[in-house]
């Protein structure tokens, strides 16, 4: 418990420096502690640090110790879209396996299946298209997938589903972030509730969806 009062300190501080050797020194005692692991992946994909090379090596040992691990096999997946700018043929293998390999009950599913959908975005768009929608089904309290359906209907000058689903994105929204609200980093649950789901956002996103929104409405009338 004082470590982790420690590590909440030092992040606050915005001492990652600290916080990077404790979770080093971690590993070195447990090699295969997959949790200290995931949670240093997190903390080098922040701007801080912004080391994502580093963060995929250690999701790497993780999948070596754990094929099918939801959580190595998402921030994987992350990675590759936000970083390289799309999903490789290999890491959606991992996807389609960890899918395959996970329960219902652990609640990793419905954020693989719609990571997985991103493999299609450059590909095949059509594909694309029908995972979102699918989306909806297993997933219809995220916001993300709306929003992204937003998008493409948009484009495709459908205002009235473009309203629809930018409304539905909005209204999915469960937390924004304060200015001065302090976010652990290496939380894993928050950070994909913040980076996949889209059910926590910051302020700045909050309002430029609603901006988006407006836009919408007066496209209408």
């Amino acid at each position: 418990m004082n470590q982790e009062i420690s590590i909440i300190k030092y992040l606050k501080e915005n001492n990652y420096e600290e916080v990077v050797r404790f979770f080093e020194s971690e590993m070195k005692r447990d090699d295969k502690n997959i949790q200290i692991k995931l949670k240093l992946s997190l903390l080098l994909l922040t701007p801080n640090i912004d080391d994502y090379i580093g963060s995929v090596e250690i999701l790497n040992e993780i999948i070596k110790i754990d094929p099918y691990n939801p959580q190595a096999t998402l921030l994987m997946g992350y990675i590759e879209d936000i970083y390289q700018g799309e999903i490789s043929s290999t890491c959606l293998e991992l996807i389609n396996n960890s899918i395959k390999n996970s329960s219902i009950s652990d609640g990793y599913i419905k954020y693989l299946l719609l990571i997985k959908s991103f493999f299609y975005r450059n590909t095949n768009k059509n594909q694309y298209f029908v995972l979102l929608l699918e989306s909806l089904k297993y997933a219809p309290i995220f916001s993300y997938n709306y929003y992204l359906l937003y998008q493409i209907y948009y484009k495709q000058k459908d205002f009235v589903n473009a309203l629809e689903m930018i409304s539905k994105s909005i209204s999915n929204i469960s937390h924004i972030f304060k200015q001065s609200e302090f976010v652990d980093p290496t939380d894993f649950d928050k950070f994909i509730k913040e980076k996949i789901s889209g059910t926590q956002i910051s302020l700045v996103n909050y309002q430029s969806m609603l901006e988006h929104k407006e836009n919408m409405i007066k496209k209408m009338h």
